[in-house]
């Protein structure tokens, strides 16, 4: 039987007599510390929430001042317990791109606001076999704040969704709190949320270390099969540094007098 809905980070978290499947999990809200024309940061960390674990990358550039382009991408999956003996499990992914612009103030203050769009794709087997295959969109508006000093930083994002079940397939055999909850998404959608981000890092240029909460303020997250936050460590790397350095080291150069 085919569904006309999606769902954004479909994961199975099953347990040993019952199973809870989420349909839905925040990835970190993203809020490169830009000051200048050609600014470079990319990103690889690790995210996970209540027995679902994954992993992100990320990928800032701004090609003019004040203007950037930002492209994240999420990958997650059911973490399952060895004896589980229905053999559930989901996994699901998000690639979403988005455009903004950056403000930095003299006192190592950044502001950002980025807008985008991203889709996915995910895959679920439930008990008895059952399986669900479905696609999803989401629109997002991203203000947000970082501090960056010479070894320590904090960011504070505020993440506005319109999140739209698209298409997928739905087999038969899929019934009971599945199929109630996958009724429920499939009657409030789309849906409009709110989500909020923290990290707090550690490093120097060219490299941070940050970690990272990401909290979904939406009601009822239950009845929707949504999950309540993740959490994640992620090293970024500052890769303008390397071309820059390098730039530094020519002109000194040619100011060398034998």
């Amino acid at each position: 039987m085919r569904q006309n809905l999606p769902l954004l980070l479909c994961v199975a978290l099953c347990f040993t007599s019952a199973c809870t499947h989420y349909y839905y999990a925040p990835n970190s809200l993203q809020t490169p510390f830009l000051q200048e024309k050609h600014d470079t940061r990319a990103s690889i960390g690790f995210i996970g929430g209540d027995e679902f674990s994954g992993w992100e990358a990320s990928a800032c550039y701004s090609p003019v001042k004040y203007g950037a382009l930002l492209v994240n991408h999420f990958q997650v999956k059911h973490v399952r317990p060895d004896d589980n003996p229905e053999r559930e499990y989901g996994n699901g992914r998000l690639t979403e791109l988005a455009l903004g612009g950056y403000y930095p103030t003299k006192n190592n203050m950044n502001l950002s606001f980025f807008g985008g769009w991203g889709g996915g794709h995910v895959f679920n087997v439930y008990s008895g076999g059952a399986e669900s295959d479905l696609r999803f969109e989401r629109i997002f508006l991203q203000p947000g704040l970082a501090v960056q000093g010479n070894k320590a930083r904090f960011s504070l994002a505020s993440r506005f969704n319109r999140l739209n079940y698209i298409s997928g397939n739905v087999n038969l055999a899929t019934q009971g709190e599945e199929i109630s909850t996958i009724q429920n998404i499939e009657n409030a959608n789309p849906f409009y949320f709110q989500e909020i981000g923290l990290s707090v890092g550690a490093g120097t240029e060219p490299v941070w270390v940050d970690f990272r909460l990401n909290i979904n303020t939406k009601e009822q997250l239950r009845k929707f099969g949504f999950a309540k936050y993740t959490v994640g460590i992620s090293f970024q790397f500052e890769l303008d540094y390397l071309w820059r350095k390098k730039d530094r080291s020519h002109q000194m150069n040619s100011f060398n007098i034998d």
